[in-house]
Parts: C-alpha cells; structure tokens; sequence
C-alpha cells in the first residue's frame, strides 16, 4: 500500500497557511526557503487536498494535522519525509523487516525514524516489534488512522465513488459501478481463463495495459482481502487451483490461507475445503 509522504517544507507551510499566512513571499521568508520551493510545496500540497487555493482544507485528518503541529511543533521532523509512511504502517506491531517491506523504505532510514520516534516515545517496541505509542500519543494515532483512511478511499485517477482496493504510484486497482476506459481485472475477466462468474460490478486497473493472469490474480486477492467475503476466497481458491503451476511463488496473506484451507485446515471467515470442492466441481476443476 502506498501511503503519504510529506517533506518538512511541506508540513511547515501547511502550517504557516494555517496560521493565516497566504503570500509565497511571506512564507519563504518565515521558512527561509526560496520561492520556488514554496511555489513547489504549495503545488503538491493542492494536488494532495491539504489546501485549496491558498487556505487550508477541511477533512478531519488536516484538521487533526495542525493541531499536532501546533501543540508538538518539535513533531515535525519525525513526520516529514518517510516518517508519517513509517508511522502509519506501525499502527499494528511489527518488525523493521515488516516495515521496510510494507513501505518500500529503505531499512537505513526506517530504522532512523524508528530512533527519533523511540526518543520522544512516539514509538515503543515490545520484543522485536515496534507499534505507535496510542497511550502517550492518541491524538498522533487518530491522524494517522484517519489519513490512512483517507488515502485508501481516494486518488484523483478513479471516479468519485469508486471503491479502491490497491493503490502505488504506478497503479491502481479499483471497482466503479460505471463502465470506464480502463483495463478489466480481477474477477471480471476469470471466465477469459475458463472460470465464468456472475459479478455485477467492474474490476479496474490503471495505467490500461496488458495484464498477465499472474497480475490479475493478484488484483483479485487485493480485491479479497478488502472485501473478505467468503465468495471471493472461493473464486481465488478457483483460481489457484486451476492455474497453481503460474501462481505458486505468489506470497500473499491471502493465498497462504487458502493453501491451509487446502490441506484441510478450517480458517475463520474463509470456505471450507468442502464447499471449495463443490465449487470446482461446477467448473470441471481438479483438486
């Protein structure tokens, strides 16, 4: 999952928008920074929903943004760059490995982050995980809830009401209710690949592409794992059976469930291997 970054020039102008500061000039002389960079922050920062056209927005997690900026201004530092990406990957425990894997952030500056939010108790570890320190920092753990919320349920690229399952820079992958020029994935094209399915709703990727099975059986398991509705597992399961040779090294928290179901352990939530069976038996797939 991609989450928000947001450099230290770009914390500190929202600030200084907050605080009434509206000319570039004013700001980069506040911030001893140079108009461009302002220009720049500004830019992105508009791009992103945290200000609109010169004033701050409104959705609870900029609100919740400012006040911890005004209340712990010594706060900034730790949130600029990869520290707000950290922090909200370690709103459930887990280990530098974990972290740096969930957001892609190079483990020299994870554990970095992970210092700095240990030395004003931000942060606190429990054997060789780390979690965020809600006891100390609820107001920090609310805004990170509520911007991680936030970024899982937007993005400028989809519709307005689409519901989003994945999203990186370089994808996406979404259902709309609407009929859209972007590539199908996902279960709305597994009965291309013999495994026809009655779905009222549209799948989407963007940049449209080409997708291999491979990817499309990975959209499906975002899609799944979202939803975590027993009929999508079963698809997935489908799925993996038919084509296991193509999807076997996939690791997903997912699929590793379904292999368990397969031998015959039972998973809360997920189908039984029973009523797996009978599902491919309809479709003329072998266990």
């Amino acid at each position: 999952m991609e989450f928000m970054e947001l450099s230290e020039t770009e914390l500190r102008v929202i600030e200084c928008i907050s605080h009434g500061a509206l000319d570039p000039r004013l700001i980069a002389i506040q911030l001893k920074k140079s108009i461009k960079q302002v220009y720049k922050a500004k830019k992105y920062l508009l791009q992103k929903g945290f200000i609109l056209s010169g004033e701050v927005s409104s959705p609870t997690h900029v609100s919740l943004l400012i006040q911890l900026m005004r209340q712990y201004h010594s706060l900034i530092p730790l949130l600029a760059d990869s520290g707000i990406k950290i922090l909200i990957s370690i709103l459930l425990p887990k280990t530098i490995c974990e972290i740096t894997q969930e957001t892609r952030v190079k483990k020299s500056m994870v554990y970095r982050k992970i210092k700095e939010g240990l030395k004003v108790s931000v942060v606190i570890k429990h054997k060789n995980q780390y979690v965020v320190n809600e006891r100390i920092w609820p107001l920090l753990k609310v805004f990170l809830a509520e911007l991680h919320m936030f970024e899982q349920n937007t993005d400028f690229r989809v519709p307005v009401g689409s519901i989003i399952y994945y999203k990186h820079k370089d994808e996406i992958v979404f259902t709309s209710p609407l009929k859209l020029e972007a590539t199908e994935t996902a279960f709305s094209v597994y009965e291309k690949y013999g495994i026809k399915l009655f779905v009222p709703i549209y799948f989407y990727s963007l940049p449209k592409q080409e997708l291999s099975l491979k990817k499309i059986f990975i959209h499906s398991l975002y899609v799944a794992e979202k939803e975590k509705s027993v009929r999508y597992f079963t698809y997935c399961a489908l799925c993996y059976i038919k084509f296991k040779k193509q999807l076997l090294r996939i690791q997903h928290p997912v699929l590793e469930n379904i292999k368990a179901i397969l031998i015959n352990k039972k998973i809360s939530g997920y189908p039984s291997l029973h009523e797996i069976k009978e599902k491919a038996e309809l479709y003329d797939i072998k266990l």
